[in-house]
């Protein structure tokens, strides 16, 4: 897991946002986690995704990838994004755009 925290924050210092499922082993104290969650952005374009959640994931990816695409004058819609979904127990899953903590871990996600 250490080896893949490395990994990804090597990605992120190349301008490359990473989505992990589980939050890596090296976030300790507050100001790791800021730099590494929100810091980042500002510093390399990029930062870590934290979300177990594979549905929620995806959608915190493409408002990403959209955002970084209005960014470059490019039209933000890659496909339908809803913010409501379904899993395949029918459970209700919605995310919004405002939404950056990640309810089964307090750990801060990036606010977009």
């Amino acid at each position: 897991a250490e080896k893949a925290a490395a990994i990804g924050a090597g990605t992120v210092a190349l301008g490359i946002t990473v989505h992990l499922g589980r939050a890596p082993p090296i976030l300790g104290g507050p100001e790791v986690v800021t730099l590494l969650t929100q810091k980042s952005e500002e510093l390399f374009g990029a930062k870590f995704i934290i979300e177990e959640d594979p549905i929620k994931a995806s959608k915190l990816l493409l408002l990403h990838i959209g955002k970084a695409r209005e960014k470059l004058g490019l039209c933000s819609s890659i496909g339908m994004v809803s913010h409501k979904s379904q899993r395949p127990d029918n459970e209700e899953i919605s995310i919004s755009e405002d939404e950056h903590i990640n309810p089964q871990n307090p750990l801060l996600l990036p606010t977009y």
